[in-house]
C-alpha cells in the first residue's frame, strides 16, 4: 500500500486575512465586478490547498521556516 502524503492545515494570519480581502475588494470595485476577484480566490485557494500537501514546493526565504509561492504579482508567505 502507498505511503500517504502528509497533510498541513492552511492557517492565515489576522493580517495576511485582512490584506487578502482588501485585494479582491480593490479588484471588485475597480472592475465594477467579482469576476476577477472570484479567479484570484479560486487560484489562492487552489495553491494554498497544493502546499498543504506539499509544503515544501516553493522556495526558502531568509527567515527561518519561512517559504514563498510565488502568484504572478502576489506572493504566499507560509
Amino acid at each position: 500500500m502507498a505511503e500517504q502524503e502528509k497533510q498541513s492545515t492552511v492557517e492565515w494570519t489576522e493580517t495576511a486575512e485582512t490584506q487578502f480581502f482588501e485585494v479582491l475588494e480593490y479588484w471588485t470595485e475597480r472592475n465594477g465586478s467579482t469576476a476577477y476577484a472570484e479567479k484570484l480566490s479560486n487560484a489562492v485557494w487552489n495553491r494554498t490547498e497544493f502546499l498543504s500537501k506539499n509544503p515544501l514546493a516553493s522556495i526558502e526565504t531568509d527567515f527561518p521556516d519561512t517559504r514563498k509561492a510565488a502568484m504572478g504579482h502576489y506572493s504566499i508567505l507560509y
